[in-house]
């Protein structure tokens, strides 16, 4: 490690990590108040039974994405993008795309620390205007689609694949060869009997193990062309 990694890591990486934690260990701890009051307040607790059932449940489908989401955001938004954005929600949607759209534009290298500072200012905006918008959506909102013609709400409908669409550019320009491999891949395990959490888990080992491969075989080529 060079000296300006390891003072890139003392100066910000650790202080990152730290409040990170903190603040994401504050949210699971006051993620639970509401519901407390809510079962002392009306006197309906559940019985351990009932929140077990319900914990194993959830976990049942939403376990995969515990480890698949670190693994596929954490290229693109760095450590401190990580936690803001999981703290946040809307990673995909919002965090991943404003990010990458900066990147772009200030023109710095995917996985670096530049891009990394990139990423914590743009995630950092985007939770800001988003949570302007949506203060601004909740008091005019149901105003505004009482007031606009049909054929304007109408075009609602295809914002989430506009998104998605967005998204699948941006990354898949980055590296094109594991980009159509991952979609091949997809529609290979879609077709198969597998389970749903493990196509996504798999799909995503695989583009991740072909990205370093491909990754060590350019630095390889590099390093032998001096």
């Amino acid at each position: 490690m060079s000296t300006m990694d390891t003072q890139y890591f003392d100066e910000f990486t650790k202080p990152v990590r730290k409040i990170g934690k903190t603040f994401l260990a504050l949210a699971i701890v006051f993620s639970f108040i509401s519901p407390i009051y809510i079962s002392i307040r009306y006197n309906c607790m559940p019985t351990g039974a009932e929140i077990l059932g319900g914990y194993v449940m959830i976990l049942s489908t939403e376990a995969v994405y515990y480890f698949i989401e670190p693994i596929s955001y954490f290229p693109t938004l760095g450590e401190a993008g990580n936690y803001m954005s999981f703290l946040a929600g809307s990673i995909g949607g919002i965090r991943v795309i404003a990010t990458l759209g900066s990147q772009d534009a200030v023109g710095v290298e995917p996985g670096s620390h530049k891009a990394e500072i990139v990423s914590v200012i743009a995630v950092a905006a985007s939770i800001v205007c988003s949570m302007a918008l949506n203060l601004f959506g909740i008091v005019f909102g149901q105003l505004m689609f009482a007031i606009l013609p049909e054929s304007i709400t109408g075009m609602f409908n295809f914002v989430l694949p506009a998104v998605y669409g967005a998204m699948l550019y941006m990354y898949g320009k980055r590296n094109v060869p594991v980009f159509f491999l991952g979609l091949v891949i997809a529609i290979i395990f879609r077709m198969s009997p597998m389970p749903g959490f493990l196509r996504m888990l798999l799909t995503v080992l695989i583009c991740c193990a072909t990205g370093v491969v491909m990754a060590r075989k350019k630095a390889a080529r590099e390093q032998a062309a001096g």
